[in-house]
Order: structure tokens, then C-alpha cells, then sequence
């Protein structure tokens, strides 16, 4: 009879520690998990700041790039939006190629400048967009949105950046 009660004592207690350890392994991988995108939201607003400044800040390099640049910047002076660059990176530059120029590693990209009534500007009588629309599906966005000058006129520009 002891060593039937000693043997169920064990029992009971093996299946509390393991309930124990696989309390304390799901907790871990839920903190991990949470730290990871948490680090990865960081990471992408960051990115979509740094990139933004640069675009509305700057006139890139060379300073009179046109379809080629090694860094990108659409300002002919700050906040004021350049039209020749503006075109060039809207309607020329491939789209990959700009996201390596603007380090944007495996995140991907959406530029829209929109007027102040929300209508998306026009150049040429196309639109002022480039890049990929976020699917539904992500949940991974962060969007930066900066007011600049364009043709004399105060502009919205979007930049959301996602994975």
C-alpha cells in the first residue's frame, strides 16, 4: 500500500511539473513573439521616418539625378517638392531598384502625394503614386505622412511602409 501511494505521489507531481513547464514554454514563446514584433514595428517606423526625411529634405545624389540616383530626394529646396524628380521617381525609376536605393531591405512600399481636399495630385494627368497598396491580409504597417509644397500648392505625402 506504501508503494502504491508512493508511486501516485509521484504521478501527480510529474504531471504538475510538466503543466508547469509547458505554462512557463508557452509564456516565453508569447513574450518572444510580442518582442519580435514589437522590434520589427521599431524597425519599420524608422525606416519609413528616415526614408520620408530624405525624400522631402533633399535633393538626393547626385543632386541632378534623373532615372539613376544613389540616394533619393524629391526637394528642391526643403519640404518643397521637386516636379522633374518627382516625375522621374514616380513614372521612370524602377521599383525595386528604389527601394534598394532607400534601403528599404525586405519591406515593401507605398508613395501617394494627395492636396489638402484628399485628391490624389496629378502629374502630367497621372497620378502622383508608386509603389504596392498594403493587402488587407498585412498587418505589418506603419504609415508616415509629411506636408510638403508642390507647385506651389500644400501637399499631403503618404508614405506607408510594410511587410
Amino acid at each position: 500500500m506504501k508503494g502504491q501511494m508512493w508511486s501516485m505521489d509521484f504521478i501527480i507531481s510529474f504531471i504538475m511539473f510538466f503543466m508547469a513547464v509547458v505554462l512557463v514554454l508557452f509564456a516565453w514563446d508569447y513574450a518572444t513573439t510580442e518582442n519580435y514584433e514589437q522590434m520589427l514595428f521599431n524597425d519599420m517606423q524608422s525606416t519609413g521616418l528616415i526614408v520620408s526625411d530624405v525624400i522631402v529634405r533633399t535633393s538626393g545624389s547626385p543632386q541632378d539625378w534623373n532615372m539613376t540616383a544613389m540616394a533619393i530626394g524629391l526637394a528642391s529646396e526643403e519640404n518643397t517638392i521637386d516636379e522633374n524628380k518627382l516625375r522621374n521617381f514616380v513614372f521612370y525609376m524602377d521599383y525595386n531598384d528604389s527601394r534598394r536605393i532607400m534601403g528599404m531591405g525586405s519591406y515593401e512600399y507605398y508613395f501617394i502625394m494627395k492636396n489638402l481636399d484628399n485628391q490624389t495630385m496629378l502629374i502630367d494627368g497621372q497620378p502622383t503614386v508608386k509603389g504596392n497598396y498594403p493587402p488587407v491580409y498585412v498587418k505589418n504597417i506603419v504609415p508616415v505622412e509629411r506636408y510638403v509644397l508642390y507647385g506651389g500648392e500644400l501637399a499631403k505625402l503618404s508614405f506607408i511602409v510594410w511587410l
